[in-house]
């Protein structure tokens, strides 16, 4: 095992795996020193009821899983009404109909980051749609 000091971090080598120790945790990184897999989440606010929840996970700077949800808040209540994600092995886009059964519709062309984009845009312009529609029973 290697160990090399630095003002600020700590680096370890085990074979392949390198490690880096810098204040109180660690973050596995590759030997290219980029992250491995990095995982972002945030909550984008649409109106006083109706937000979009996003989260992906990049590794070497490609997106490898993702889900973007708008959520509807009926009475005290956050609700999922269109999600797209990468569960279930493969990009798909669910939409939550009446009575509540989701309709799970695959999507099958560009690569994880260009199906994200699209599924960015698509809430961003058809929030509204999808908020009445599921309002109004539909």
């Amino acid at each position: 095992m290697k160990t090399r000091e630095t003002r600020q971090t700590r680096q370890t080598k085990q074979g392949d795996q390198v490690t880096r120790e810098s204040g109180s945790g660690y973050q596995e990184i590759g030997v290219s020193g980029l992250p491995k897999s990095m995982k972002k989440h945030y909550i984008r606010i649409l109106s006083e009821d109706s937000r979009v929840r996003v989260k992906f996970g990049l590794a070497v700077g490609e997106v490898e899983c993702f889900s973007v949800q708008l959520e509807i808040q009926k009475g005290e209540i956050w609700n999922p009404v269109v999600r797209y994600d990468t569960a279930h092995g493969f990009p798909h886009k669910d939409v939550l109909q009446a009575k509540g059964k989701w309709v799970k519709i695959p999507i099958g062309f560009g690569s994880l980051g260009l199906i994200l984009n699209w599924a960015l845009e698509d809430i961003s312009k058809n929030w509204m749609l999808y908020r009445d529609r599921y309002l109004s029973g539909g």
